[in-house]
């Protein structure tokens, strides 16, 4: 079902984001001109809750990430995981974007236009009250001409395919880990794109992306109890259900943990949920309803790390053959 290897996407080559082709400006110039604090708002999300995901990734996933001692024996390297807000685009997502650039202001808007629309009908239904308190030579007709202008607006941008095109991207697009390196990327400008296009708080879309690309650096390079860590060769090779399906599984556990204190985050995690490919979903039917879900996919995730699987089937049978141990509470 799921036989792409990780490794294969563009952050396993280390491939820089455009922020310099006509697309790519012409989508950022237009979220500038509407959110010109956007990427104030990524950076100040980004430091204000970093250290407090890994930490929710730590007890999660009884991983740690700390700076080896030994940095300059051959076969020990820093596991301090740098992260940074970038600007540009990711070459997958700018390769849809760019075949919608000229209707990058109206998509970006879709929302707007809806409320718009709704805001003339209400306008409409209580005109004789609405003359009353602010009287105006508009009439009922001319508010039904706009209202009706911007409907046929909003058909028209529904029947673009860009998000069907986006939902088909296996890749990570708001950020990205580049596990070669290792360095973390969160890409302020896609946050933006998504959020407007899905109606998601960026806030809370931020800290998903923010715990989303650490859950990767935990899983990689997390040492357990006994200081081992995932293979970089095994985890490049691993197929994309195995890596981006333990991410989001985290991802989806820390939005929850901090929910009372930040619940954009876990409506920003449902909503984009929503928005993306079989990949990035597929962990939500691990052994369902496990009364110790969390301990099974964690136990599971070292047996994945320790033996080398790389294939989901083979990733799959663990998990069953896991979520049958009896668990003690």
């Amino acid at each position: 079902m799921f036989t792409q290897n990780w490794g294969d996407t563009y952050y396993g080559h280390n491939i820089s984001p455009d922020a310099d082709s006509m697309p790519a400006r012409r989508w950022i110039e237009q979220l500038e001109h509407y959110q010109p604090d956007l990427q104030q708002r990524v950076k100040r999300t980004v430091d204000q809750w970093n250290l407090i995901v890994r930490d929710q990734l730590r007890n999660e996933t009884a991983l740690r990430l700390s700076l080896e001692s030994k940095i300059n024996h051959p076969e020990h390297k820093p596991t301090q995981i740098p992260i940074k807000v970038v600007d540009g685009l990711p070459e997958p997502l700018i390769h849809v974007l760019r075949d919608y650039s000229e209707q990058a202001p109206t998509l970006l808007n879709e929302k707007a236009f809806a409320d718009t629309v709704k805001g003339l009908r209400v306008a409409n239904d209580q005109f004789s009250a609405l003359q009353t308190l602010c009287p105006s030579q508009i009439s009922p007709s001319d508010l039904a001409d706009a209202s009706g202008w911007l409907q046929r607006i909003l058909e028209q941008l529904r029947q673009t395919d860009i998000k069907h095109r986006l939902r088909e991207l296996n890749q990570d697009i708001l950020g990205a880990y580049f596990f070669n390196v290792p360095r973390v990327e969160i890409y302020w400008a896609a946050i933006g794109i998504y959020a407007q296009l899905y109606s998601i708080s960026i806030e809370g879309l931020c800290l998903v992306v923010l715990a989303h690309e650490l859950a990767h650096a935990y899983t990689h390079w997390g040492k357990d109890i006994d200081g081992t860590t995932w293979e970089t060769k095994d985890f490049g090779n691993a197929d994309l259900a195995i890596v981006e399906g333990f991410a989001q599984f985290y991802t989806k556990t820390v939005c929850e943990k901090l929910a009372a204190r930040f619940p954009a985050a876990l409506e920003a995690y449902q909503a984009l949920l929503q928005t993306q490919s079989p990949v990035y979903t597929e962990h939500e039917q691990w052994i369902k309803d496990h009364p110790h879900l969390k301990e099974a996919v964690r136990f599971s995730m070292i047996q994945c790390r320790s033996k080398g699987i790389v294939e989901y089937g083979d990733f799959m049978r663990v998990l069953q053959d896991v979520g049958n141990f009896p668990f003690s509470r």
